[in-house]
């Protein structure tokens, strides 16, 4: 039991330097879309359009804000596919926050 415990250890401390280099490498802009996208998805979540259980419109809206505030940032920094397909998910947040909120 002791050897195993040793070995996912070791398995956990290995993935997290892996992840810390791959960090290391990624530009900011990338780690800031990733992120943007991740509150874009976890609102939709909040919203409970994949699952009603998961609704919470007080966390949807903290998603959605924060999705907002790194999207001000980054867009002058991405492409303009991306910017059109963040842009989309924002307007596609805000319509469906209100329709929840009525």
């Amino acid at each position: 039991m002791e050897d195993e415990k040793k070995k996912e250890l070791l398995d956990k401390e290995e993935l997290l330097k892996d992840l810390n280099e791959k960090l290391e490498k990624m530009p900011a802009k990338e780690l800031v879309s990733v992120m943007a996208t991740d509150l874009a998805s976890m609102a939709f979540r909040k919203l409970g359009m994949h699952d009603e259980k998961q609704k919470d419109l007080a966390q949807a809206k903290l998603a959605i804000d924060s999705f907002e505030a790194l999207f001000g940032v980054l867009k002058d920094h991405i492409e303009e596919k991306e910017k059109q397909v963040l842009e989309s998910a924002q307007a596609n947040l805000k319509m469906a926050y209100v329709k929840e909120k009525e």
